[in-house]
């Protein structure tokens, strides 16, 4: 049996996966999270996966299908509905953007952009 190399310092689901290496899969904690919820303040010390987890649902959110083959979520998610979404928890860890524009206003923006970029609309039904 070949030994795996243990993700330390991986944040990325794609290079974790890529690279074969051990992976815990808490995909469907993630589905469960995104059916179920509304709101969700992720409070934990660093170093815990919260980055991972981002990437995660970031991930699952873009359709990318071919990462989750294998993965307790594969079976359960909707492959086809197109749905936007994006995130960075380090980008979220301050009250202001790198440009120093307040975080409400700016996000909004950029959520605007990036769904009108993928043909998709910000208003609700």
């Amino acid at each position: 049996m070949a030994k795996r190399m243990l993700p330390i310092g991986f944040s990325s689901l794609r290079e974790i996966r890529g690279m074969d290496c051990y992976y815990v899969d808490k995909t469907d904690h993630a589905r469960r999270l995104v059916e179920r919820g509304k709101y969700y303040f992720l409070s934990r010390p660093r170093r815990f996966g919260k980055t991972l987890l981002v990437d995660t649902l970031q991930k699952l959110f873009e359709g990318s299908e071919e990462l989750f083959r294998g993965l307790a979520v594969h079976g359960k998610w909707d492959w086809s509905a197109r749905r936007c979404g994006s995130a960075s928890a380090g980008a979220i860890s301050s009250s202001r953007t790198a440009s120093g524009q307040p975080w409400k206003g700016s996000s909004r923006r950029r959520r605007g952009a990036r769904a009108s970029n993928r043909g998709l609309s910000m208003r609700r039904p």
